[in-house]
C-alpha cells in the first residue's frame, strides 16, 4: 500500500469546495485547509504508483481551481 501526501495551491475562495469534493474521491484519506505556500494538503492511499498517479492526475488535479500540486510520497 503507498501513501502520499499532495499539496495544492487552489483559485481563491475555492477551498472549502475542494475540501467538499475530495470527500466523494476513493482514496483520499484526509484533506485539511492550510496557511502557507499550499491551500490544501490531502493525504492519499494507493495500491499502486500507477493507482496513485490517476488519483493525482485525473480525479484531483484535474479539478478546474486547481493550480499547482505537489506530491510526497510517504516512505516510513
Amino acid at each position: 500500500m503507498l501513501k502520499a501526501f499532495l499539496l495544492l495551491k487552489v483559485e481563491p475562495g475555492s477551498e472549502d469546495k475542494i475540501l467538499n469534493l475530495s470527500k466523494t474521491i476513493d482514496n483520499v484519506e484526509e484533506t485539511c485547509f492550510v496557511y502557507g505556500a499550499y491551500d490544501i494538503a490531502m493525504k492519499l492511499r494507493a495500491n499502486s504508483m500507477d493507482e496513485l498517479e490517476d488519483l493525482t492526475t485525473n480525479k484531483i488535479k484535474s479539478i478546474s481551481e486547481v493550480r499547482a500540486s505537489v506530491s510526497l510520497i510517504i516512505v516510513k
